[in-house]
């Protein structure tokens, strides 16, 4: 799997214009927390326009679905519906 790059992840969400809050371990970080994390958890907002954004940006970014015996992830066709069905999307 590739190395954790949160600045990339980020750059490509604000490139798509990604509506979105930043939750869990790297939030508290930015926060200037001691905690180090390996994954950025987001809530985006819910609109249809803004979860196709989401999507363009997940496929930019090939974002795949973590899985036990698949160490590069297993690939996963991305759109605004399936993102609607979730409730946190964690890198």
């Amino acid at each position: 799997m590739a190395r954790f790059q949160p600045e990339k992840i980020f750059a490509v969400l604000q490139s798509h214009r990604v509506a979105f809050v930043t939750i869990g371990g790297i939030a508290a970080t930015l926060h200037g927390s001691n905690l180090r994390t390996g994954d950025l958890d987001i809530c985006p907002g819910r609109s249809d326009d803004n979860l196709n954004r989401l999507a363009a940006a997940l496929v930019d970014l090939d974002a795949r679905i973590r899985a036990a015996g698949a160490p590069e992830g297993i690939p996963v066709s991305i759109d605004a519906a399936l993102l609607a069905t979730l409730q946190i999307v964690n890198f």
